[in-house]
């Protein structure tokens, strides 16, 4: 979790950098990964000096345990959904 600073997230696009969002104060980034356990679909990089708060999987881990099951169902399927998606965005791009 950004505390301060700013941070880029970017795809690599055909051999370029496609800067996806800026994420500032108070935006999580990574968390699909902690829902899912697969790997990260884009890069962060501070843009300027930043403050983040690292939230470990353990951390994560602790507090999904006590959500109902229904609820961490639908997280899991959620982020299945959105990585399906960004897969059928980045196949259908012109090679």
């Amino acid at each position: 979790m950004i505390e301060g600073g700013k941070i880029e997230i970017s795809r690599k696009s055909e051999e370029l950098d496609k800067i996806l969002a800026l994420a500032g104060r108070g935006a999580i980034i990574g968390e699909m990964a902690l829902i899912d356990d697969k790997p990260r679909t884009a890069t962060a990089r501070c843009v300027e000096q930043t403050t983040v708060m690292v939230v470990t999987r353990e951390m994560f881990k602790k507090r999904i345990e006590h959500l109902d099951p229904i609820t961490r169902h639908l997280l899991h399927k959620f982020v299945s959904i959105i990585r399906d998606q960004a897969a059928q965005l980045a196949d259908a791009r012109p090679k």
